[in-house]
């Protein structure tokens, strides 16, 4: 007898799935036969999506198949399988995204979104958003301030001393303190747990409740501070000129560099590649990296110090003293466009999550948009004015359609349609983190950290296959051994009777440096005669001398004029032109006969 039994709910089973076997009289399983072809679900179809590219961070590796060693081969195709599987899933998931960003309209042709106030704009917000703005009035300015990561907390700092953290989400301060002395500069480490401001003399440390936790000594008369999340480094420079990389995890100094042009006001970084920008009074803007002791790029971006500066993707913003602040593309180091300001000189400029310019210069903010595309923006996006106000600083609050401006009465915000990004990921940046997720966060973030020796200019180079033949990867080894063996310091022996005193030393010093020297020129001269495919000027010079007689010598001074004249004085016969020659050229030869007449004086 054949019947259709189906298996309980408890086996997680759907109700479709239907099996059926044979049984026997007794109820005993005789045979179980497959479902039909039918009822296997298909499989899927490969969909092109056409925003991928969007999504794609890696290039493709060439030349895997020529790679010898199989494990590297099949690492390098699992890795570009992910890669392209991760691609796929972000731009497979763009559908399930809930929001869109919006900007400001104009209705008619007349009208300009510059105009629209604040006011206009706040009475027309829903309640959620008209929570979100705030106008502090403080005693303490001109502020600056830093918005966390997930930019839910604020961290603002007055120049006479203030420092306060703030909860955007429920309007409570976390601390607010006074420190009693000079604060320039503030910054937001891996999350609102630790907070660094520079104050007058030193770097300090906080807790979320205000509580001191480090006294950063090494880091002295500090102006501008930069917070590196994936690599956990804590970037300050300052009066001395001098770089400073700090590990906030171990608390060592992983790379200081001597700057060497005058103190430095400004530094951004670029979040694509973690190098550090600064721009310098003489109009240049360097790039550094924790690995190299000289800018990996100079570039001369205006003929006046520069007062202002931040990076968006793979474009620059940089104001100056020379009345403009211009647009860079950092793939070229080009600019794209310039615009002129007016007034007191950009003390900020910031860019948003959009690509938002805003900038802020004496009692004026401007925010632009579409200033890193092709066509040139022609009027402001946004303008707010502070009459009788300086503002200090400017910041676009993560994921929100926020600007924060720090300015001599206080703190404010604004109301900027289309800053923020409407969607975040969790994973990297969660405004609603429970305390859980946060430290779930800061132990998977401190596993992952990355080291400072893979911050370069251009990220995709790392993960590469280095193709170059065997032979040319040994000899750059080779070099780079001999180089680190040349730097490394050489302890001094300690010889006997007096050979080790200071004066021997120096001594000593002097005669090293002094044929470093004369090596390094006999080089150069090498070279300059080997270029140009002729003997030194020492040996042509001796080889002239020995092929000139007196009648064939020629000064340049007297030229035909004095041939001229002995011509008329020997009656046009055929005479040899004698022409005086120079005192060096004489005295040589007087010295070559007279080594001719020794030589043929008989013995």
């Amino acid at each position: 007898m054949a019947e259709e039994l189906r298996l309980p709910e408890g086996k997680r089973r759907l109700d479709e799935e239907v099996i059926p076997i044979k049984t026997d009289t007794h109820g005993a399983v005789c045979k179980a036969r497959r479902p039909p072809a039918s009822t296997v679900e298909p499989k899927l179809k490969k969909i092109k999506l056409e925003n991928a590219p969007k999504y794609r961070r890696h290039q493709q590796l060439q030349g895997v198949k020529r790679v010898s060693d199989k494990k590297l081969r099949s690492e390098l195709r699992l890795q570009q399988r992910l890669d392209e599987e991760g691609v796929k899933r972000l731009a497979a998931s763009e559908i399930l995204l809930p929001s869109t960003p919006g900007y400001l309209e104009a209705e008619g042709p007349l009208e300009r979104t510059y105009k629209f106030s604040q006011q206009d704009i706040e009475a027309n917000l829903d309640v959620g958003s008209r929570q979100k703005l705030f106008d502090l009035r403080l005693s303490y300015g001109p502020y600056t301030m830093d918005f966390a990561r997930n930019g839910r907390h604020l961290l603002f700092g007055g120049e006479k001393g203030h420092i306060a953290l703030l909860d955007c989400h429920t309007m409570k301060s976390l601390f607010d303190i006074n420190v009693r002395e000079t604060v320039r500069a503030v910054q937001v480490l891996q999350n609102y747990t630790m907070v660094a401001a520079a104050q007058k003399k030193y770097v300090y440390i906080y807790d979320q409740n205000g509580i001191e936790l480090h006294c950063l000594r090494d880091h002295k008369i500090t102006y501008r501070l930069e917070y590196l999340p994936y690599h956990y480094l804590l970037c300050t420079v300052g009066e001395f000129s001098e770089l400073t990389y700090r590990d906030i995890s171990t608390g060592a100094v992983v790379a200081s560099h001597k700057l060497k042009l005058g103190p430095v006001r400004v530094m951004r970084q670029n979040p694509m590649n973690a190098v550090l920008h600064l721009g310098h009074t003489n109009g240049t803007v360097t790039l550094w990296t924790p690995n190299m002791g000289k800018p990996v790029v100079k570039m001369l971006c205006h003929k006046g110090a520069v007062t202002g500066m931040d990076i968006h993707k793979n474009y620059m913003a940089t104001a100056g003293l020379d009345g403009k602040w211009r647009i860079w593309d950092l793939r070229k180091y080009e600019p794209v466009h310039h615009f002129w300001y007016f007034g007191t000189p950009p003390s900020w400029v910031s860019f948003s999550q959009t690509g938002l310019v805003g900038l802020a210069f004496g009692p004026h903010v401007q925010v632009w948009k579409d200033a890193t595309l092709t066509a040139k923006p022609k009027m402001p996006y946004m303008e707010h004015d502070l009459p009788g106000e300086t503002i200090e600083c400017v910041r676009f609050r993560p994921f929100e359609d926020v600007c924060a401006i720090g300015h001599s009465a206080g703190v404010s915000t604004l109301v900027v349609p289309g800053a923020g990004l409407p969607n975040f990921d969790s994973f990297e940046a969660n405004p609603f983190e429970t305390k859980k997720q946060r430290r779930e966060k800061e132990v998977r973030d401190l596993l992952e950290k990355l080291q400072p020796d893979m911050i370069t200019l251009d990220p995709m180079r790392i993960g590469m296959v280095d193709d170059a033949p065997k032979a040319v990867i040994l000899e750059e080894q080779r070099k780079e051994a001999e180089e680190a063996a040349s730097k490394k310091k050489k302890k001094p022996k300690k010889k006997m009777r007096g050979r080790s005193k200071a004066g021997k030393r120096a001594a000593k010093r002097e005669r090293q440096y002094a044929s470093y020297i004369r090596e390094k020129a006999q080089e150069r001269v090498k070279q300059q005669g080997g270029a140009a495919g002729e003997p030194p000027p020492q040996a042509a010079a001796a080889a002239a001398d020995d092929q000139g007689e007196v009648g064939g010598w020629e000064d340049a001074d007297m030229g035909e004029e004095t041939a001229r004249q002995d011509e008329a004085s020997s009656g046009g016969g055929e005479k040899k032109v004698l022409v005086r020659p120079r005192r060096s050229a004489l005295m040589r030869f007087l010295r070559r006969k007279v080594k001719e007449t020794k030589t043929e004086r008989p013995s």
